[in-house]
């Protein structure tokens, strides 16, 4: 049996084109302000179903490199970029990003993680990370959770250890890179994103009830939902932050 945990999302994300509370327009905002061109390359770690490679392959031809550890995932990315054919500027590879490095020789002019700055362990380690992957001049772009003023003391014992949006800022340029631009989802955005999810998972527990992780996926929304309604609507923050390396020409 596969791990409930990753089965959640596959089943919660499910007809999701942005796999977090974004709209489209922020994901084209992201790609004009970074300079973005048909021939520009992006490397998109935790690429999840593709849906901002596709976004900004259609907006502006460029070229985007996909990392995703769910084979899930990676066949629903593979499938879009077929169906709308753009095989030859996107790719998604299978792997673990956790543990991998990338094997390139040319520079990418765009390094991007789209709220899943966890997987290199944090929000400053990832930027690191992909800030060695992107040529001299290039940007940096990473979505992550920030606590909003007068957040209580539930928000602030998460483990993912969110801050401020200052603190938040000043981890993101910690890595040497200076924030250019930033674009946070609403409240709206937050509403359809989980709404989405709930929907999703509830649907799939009342049409699976045999399933043997049912419980934990009905469990595991009641959950999410306590937590949001409770504090994380009115406190918790979603902002795609954008950077260019220190010391590199403006």
């Amino acid at each position: 049996m596969s791990d409930p945990g990753l089965r959640f999302w596959r089943i919660a994300e499910r007809g999701l084109f942005i796999q977090n509370p974004l709209a489209r327009r922020h994901v084209r905002a992201l790609g004009r302000r970074a300079g973005l061109q048909p021939d520009s390359t992006v490397l998109d770690l935790a690429c999840g179903m593709g849906g901002p490679a596709v976004i900004l392959a259609e907006t502006f031809g460029c070229h985007v490199v996909g990392l995703e550890r769910s084979p899930a995932f990676v066949r629903v990315a593979r499938r879009r970029f077929e169906r709308r054919g753009l095989t030859d500027r996107l790719r998604a590879v299978e792997a673990d990003a956790r543990q991998m490095e990338v094997d390139s020789d040319v520079p990418f002019d765009l390094g991007l993680c789209m709220g899943a700055a966890f997987v290199k362990g944090g929000l400053s380690r990832t930027v690191e990370w992909l800030a060695r992957y992107v040529r001299p001049g290039g940007f940096v772009a990473v979505g992550e959770c920030f606590l909003r003023p007068g957040a209580p003391s539930a928000a602030r014992q998460q483990p993912d250890q969110w801050t401020d949006l200052a603190g938040t800022v000043e981890r993101f340029e910690a890595a040497g890179v200076h924030l250019h631009a930033m674009h946070g989802a609403t409240q709206d955005d937050w509403d359809r994103y989980l709404s989405t999810i709930w929907s999703n998972v509830m649907r799939y527990v009342a049409q699976h009830p045999d399933d043997p992780d049912a419980a934990y996926f009905a469990d595991r929304v009641r959950r999410g939902q306590e937590a949001y309604f409770s504090w994380e609507r009115d406190y918790l923050g979603w902002a795609l932050l954008l950077g260019r390396a220190e010391g590199m020409n403006p």
